[in-house]
């Protein structure tokens, strides 16, 4: 077993943050017989929760529901056995930065903890600007976008690296769990940025590369940090 790690996924609501989360639980639980624990810190989407529910009872583990940083910590405690603890939290308002003081009582607390920030691949360059921006303080900061297949235009990831110098983590390139998630790659967004396609959840003959099964987050690996 490799030394436990913890990924923190945070970002604006409907990017799909818990649909990441149960791809990687998915995996890192099943595919490579890891120890998962989940916890979620949004409280104010009951589906959010049962979503989650759904893929914990899947892979046989306790998902905790915490209504704070304090009680999200107590459950870190509590799963000091799970080699990967994944954190879902509320989805946050780019645009009222109080909303974010929902996770970040997290930070700073000598966890072993990378934070996600989890964008759509389609939004608007400013909103993408505005949403580093409130994150850019965050230590081990990593930026993972969804929703490739949504979109044609892949300007807004290159200018939110190329602005914020913040490595990227993972694409989520479909709906299906857990197969439609990859491992981001400098590489692959330059062929994207050069007209390439993403794979659909179909499994066509749209895609200009396949994808190995993600391990950015492997407990015991070390990714890049800036």
């Amino acid at each position: 077993a490799g030394e436990q790690k913890i990924a923190l996924f945070v970002g604006p609501s409907g990017v799909g943050k818990t649909s990441t989360i149960a791809k990687l639980a998915t995996h890192f639980g099943i595919v490579e017989q890891r120890s998962v624990a989940l916890i979620t810190m949004d409280t104010y989407r009951p589906a959010a929760v049962e979503h989650l529910r759904l893929y914990a009872d899947v892979l046989g583990v306790e998902l905790s529901v915490a209504a704070s940083c304090d009680e999200a910590q107590a459950a870190i405690d509590r799963a000091r056995e799970a080699e990967l603890i994944l954190i879902d939290t509320a989805g946050c308002n780019p645009y009222e930065p109080i909303t974010a003081q929902r996770w970040r009582g997290l930070l700073n607390r000598g966890l072993p903890m990378e934070v996600h920030l989890v964008l759509a691949a389609g939004t608007r360059v400013p909103d993408l600007v505005v949403s580093t921006s409130q994150c850019v303080d965050v230590p081990s900061l990593r930026l993972l976008f969804t929703k490739l297949d949504e979109t044609t235009g892949y300007g807004g990831i290159f200018e939110a690296t190329h602005r914020t110098g913040i490595p990227l983590s993972y694409w989520g390139t479909g709906q299906r769990v857990p197969d439609d998630l990859m491992q981001a790659q400098v590489t692959r967004l330059g062929d994207l940025l050069l007209g390439g396609q993403v794979r659909t959840s179909g499994g066509g003959t749209k895609t200009a590369w396949e994808t190995q099964a993600p391990s950015t987050l492997t407990p015991g690996n070390k990714t890049y940090s800036r």
